[in-house]
């Protein structure tokens, strides 16, 4: 593979982990979405106990945000964490993950 190549596919990969994903989690946070509100909200990260009693009264599993999902339950956090065949962050292998994606996080 070509250097300038390589190096647009870091930039890119950069705009849409950080850049992107931060500007849609600061909107998500001023909408009131628990688990953006813990990553923007100031005091939120030194108290989330607030935020997690709020996340256990909308259900075990809470939408949030754009993609994301939140729980704080612990049978299912405690499967998720056992089952690496159905939770990854590997995206480049995934068949369901968009095609530009998969060009992005591809190894």
């Amino acid at each position: 593979m070509s250097r300038p190549t390589v190096a647009v596919r870091r930039e890119a990969r950069w705009l849409v982990l950080h850049w992107g994903a931060r500007t849609l989690s600061k909107r998500y946070a001023k909408k009131g979405h628990p688990l953006e509100r813990m990553l923007f909200e100031p005091g939120a990260r030194a108290d989330p106990y607030p935020l997690y009693e709020e996340l256990r009264g909308r259900g075990r599993v809470v939408k949030s945000g754009a993609v994301a999902h939140a729980t704080v339950d612990y049978a299912l956090v405690s499967g998720a964490l056992r089952d690496s065949s159905s939770f990854s962050v590997n995206f480049g292998e995934s068949s369901e993950t968009p095609r530009a994606m998969r060009w992005l996080f591809r190894p």
